[in-house]
Formats: structure tokens, C-alpha cells, sequence
């Protein structure tokens, strides 16, 4: 499959402030670094060169963190290039474990009746070892399993909290894989602070599906695509409601909001671009600081570490510590570049340590947070979260979950499963 015919190297001008942004090039030497994995390596193949048999290998280090795109000087859709350029040098169909991964909608609803036997199996070292040798993943790290309850089941029979009067714009909460799938709490507090704030709340798409963002990360955006043509026609209701689209993922919030049209080319998600928003910056920008503090918590005098990931930074840096600071708090921004997780990323075997090495400067400010008393850390996306969990031993919530919570910041909250 041919990438979208927009898309384009012409304006590189070889200055390299790409691979000064990217977090993987210091510490993956096999990698071919953003300037020659992206920009360089499309226009020879498009003028059919390349025929390096291991050039396909020294592009799997690539993290999509994006950095790269977002430093570029002249707007050049560095990472994009490389994603399709990955998917371009592709010879072989993707293995058990990549097809698994691709799809973490359908993982989740595999591994949802499974989990008590798959966390006895992960949680033996001897089994857990042999899985993860077979699965080509790493037995270090924790696997994520499903949690309950089942968001839309939750939906369904969860009764309507009101504080303030009912606002006349209702809102569509998009369920991206980790909610839908995984980890349902934080769509489930979203949907109780947006009632609470008056607003009418409908969630999209209706059954479980995937934008897509996965098969993107593992340079195989071709299969991308059919996802996000059948993505466009589930949220068509959503886009005639004349709402917004309300994103609690960094990374699928901007996959569908401008990959389905910027970086996939699929006809009628250009309307997207101004539909979809982070689920914080629309509380930042429509709800004010009386009307948040009327439904949550009071949180003077408690303290949170905040990280945007690498593609919240991409979107402007967020507005979670505005909207955590309007009910009392005090945000300490970690000021952390990239976490390293990437998705499944930090989970495959033959990137775990890279994963490591570009969470080192995470783990260095987390642990002066922790030293200055921080117990509590807020990250737009849930596996960004395992990784800061990981490396810093704090519980890692969703911005508007450490709104929701009852419990005090600085109290540790359970740690997710």
C-alpha cells in the first residue's frame, strides 16, 4: 500500500535538529536516527533505491514519540515519514506477538476471562520466563491485565450524578483500547465529573474498536488504515451531535483527531481536527475554576507531580496542571522529555533495555519528587503511567482520576493491577 500522496520530504533541509530531539538515538546504536530513517530514506525510496537488507532493522528502534516531528523547524512530518517508511521495508507479515499488540481491543477481550490464570502464570518466575521467551516480550516487566468493570457495562446501568444545572452542548467521551480494555478508571471518573458539571455525556465508539495508534507505533501503518476508515463511520454520530470529542489519551486523542487525516489519508477525519480535544484542556477552557471546585474535592495544600508525555508535548503541553491547580493543588511539572514506554514499546524483548535507558532521567526526577514528599504522580496516558510506576515506585493516576479521588494526594492510592 502507497502512503497518502500528501505526504512529503521536500522541505528537510538535512539541519539535524530531528535527531538532536530523539531520545532513542544516544542509546540504540543499531538505529538509524530521524533525519536518515525519515526524511532521507523517503526520497530514496522513492526514487526505488534502498536495497540494504538489515535498513528494515535499523528502523525497529523508533519509538513514534514524535519529538522528532514536533522540534522540526520546518514542519517536516518527520515521524510519519519514518512510519510509513517502516511499513515500506516490510517483508514479512507481523509475528503472533505484533498481531496481538496491534490490536489491544481485541488483547483485552481475549485476556478479560483469562486473567486469573494469566496472572498465576506471569506471576510464577519459571512460567513467567517461558511465556515470555515464546511471546518475545520481556519477563521483567508486569503485564498489564484487564480490570473491571466493564466500561460500557458500567455506562449502562451507572445512575447520573448532577451538582450543576444541565448545560445545552452535550459531550462525547471517545473509549480509546486501555479504557475499554484495560483500565475503565478513568473514562469512569470523566463520565462522573463531566454529569456532575451538567453536561450530557455519550461515549463513542459504541463497541469496541481501535483508532489504529498501535499498528502506527510498530511501523505498520498500512493496517492502520482500515481501522480508521471504520473509526470515522463509528463516530458519526459524535460529529453530527456538534459536540466536542473528548480524548483521555495523549496518543489516541491526536491519532484520530489528525492521524486518520494527516498521516493516513482517510477521506471525511479532516472534520476531526476540530472536534476532537484533550479531555483536560476542555475543562480548562470551558469550565471555570467555581464551577470544579463545586464538584470535586478541595485540594489546598496538597501537592502532585505532573508528566505530559511526549505527545501531550506535541499538542502544546497539556493543560492538566492549570485544571489541578483551579481545585487547590500544587502541580510540580517533571519537565521529562519522553518516559520511554511507547505503548508496547517498553514491553518487547528486544527493546526493553533501550525503554530503560531513556527512562533513567524519569526516574531521576521522580525520585527528587519523592524526596521533596510528592506520592502521587498525573500522566495523560495509562502505559506511560506503568512505566513512571515502574522506575519510581509512586502510584500514577490520570489527571482527572487525582480529581475524582476522594483520598488525599499525598496518600498512596491502591497501585493499578
Amino acid at each position: 500500500m502507497r502512503p497518502p500522496v500528501h505526504l512529503t520530504a521536500d522541505a528537510c533541509i538535512k539541519c539535524t535538529v530531528c535527531t538532536t530531539a530523539c531520545p532513542v538515538t544516544p542509546h540504540e546504536t543499531g538505529f538509524a536516527g530521524p533525519k536518515f530513517a525519515g526524511p532521507e530514506l523517503w526520497r530514496i525510496l522513492d526514487e526505488g533505491g534502498a536495497g540494504d537488507p538489515d535498513l528494515e532493522a535499523r528502523l525497529d528502534g523508533c519509538l513514534n514519540c514524535q519529538l522528532c516531528q514536533h522540534a522540526c523547524p520546518h514542519g517536516v512530518p518527520v515521524a510519519h515519514l519514518i512510519a510509513w517508511n517502516r511499513d515500506r521495508l516490510k517483508r514479512t507479515p507481523p509475528v503472533l506477538r505484533d498481531r496481538l499488540l496491534g490490536r489491544p481491543d481485541r488483547l483485552g477481550r481475549m485476556l478479560a476471562p483469562a486473567r486469573p490464570l494469566v496472572g498465576r502464570v506471569w506471576g510464577h518466575p519459571r512460567a513467567r520466563r517461558a511465556a515470555a521467551r515464546v511471546m518475545g516480550l520481556s519477563p521483567d516487566r508486569p503485564l498489564p491485565l484487564p480490570v473491571k468493570p466493564d466500561l460500557r457495562a458500567w455506562f449502562r446501568a451507572h445512575r447520573v450524578e448532577r451538582v450543576l444545572p444541565v448545560r445545552s452542548e452535550p459531550v462525547t467521551l471517545y473509549v480509546d483500547c486501555q479504557s475499554g480494555a484495560f483500565d475503565p478508571g478513568p473514562a469512569v471518573a470523566a463520565v462522573r465529573l463531566l454529569e456532575r458539571l451538567g453536561y450530557d455525556v455519550a461515549l463513542s465508539p459504541p463497541r469496541p474498536g481501535c483508532c489504529g495508534a498501535a499498528w502506527v507505533s510498530a511501523g505498520r501503518p498500512s493496517r492502520a488504515v482500515a481501522l480508521a476508515q471504520a473509526g470515522v463511520g463509528a463516530l458519526a454520530p459524535a460529529i453530527a451531535s456538534g459536540g466536542p470529542i473528548l480524548s483521555l489519551n495523549s496518543t489516541c486523542g491526536p491519532t484520530v483527531g489528525l492521524e486518520w487525516h494527516r498521516l493516513l489519508g482517510i477521506e471525511g477525519a479532516a472534520v476531526l481536527a476540530e472536534r476532537v480535544m484533550d479531555l483536560m484542556t476542555f475543562l480548562a477552557r470551558r469550565v471555570t475554576p467555581q464551577e470544579l471546585r463545586a464538584v470535586v474535592p478541595d485540594r489546598s495544600g496538597q501537592r502532585i507531580a505532573y508528566h505530559a508525555t511526549c505527545r501531550m508535548q506535541g499538542q502544546g503541553g497539556g493543560m492538566a496542571p492549570e485544571v489541578l491547580s483551579a481545585v487547590g493543588g500544587t502541580v510540580v511539572r517533571l519537565g521529562i522529555a519522553c518516559c520511554g514506554m511507547a505503548g508496547a514499546y517498553g514491553n518487547k524483548a528486544e527493546h526493553v533495555a533501550t525503554s530503560l535507558a531513556v527512562a533513567q532521567d524519569a526516574a531521576r526526577r521522580l525520585a527528587r519528587a519523592r524526596a521533596e514528599g510528592i506520592r502521587t504522580v498525573a500522566t495523560d496516558s495509562g502505559t506511560c503511567g506503568w512505566q513512571l510506576q515502574l522506575v519510581s515506585g509512586l502510584p500514577t493516576v490520570h489527571p482527572v482520576e487525582a480529581l475524582m479521588a476522594e483520598t488525599s494526594w499525598g496518600a498512596d492510592p491502591a497501585p493499578r493491577a
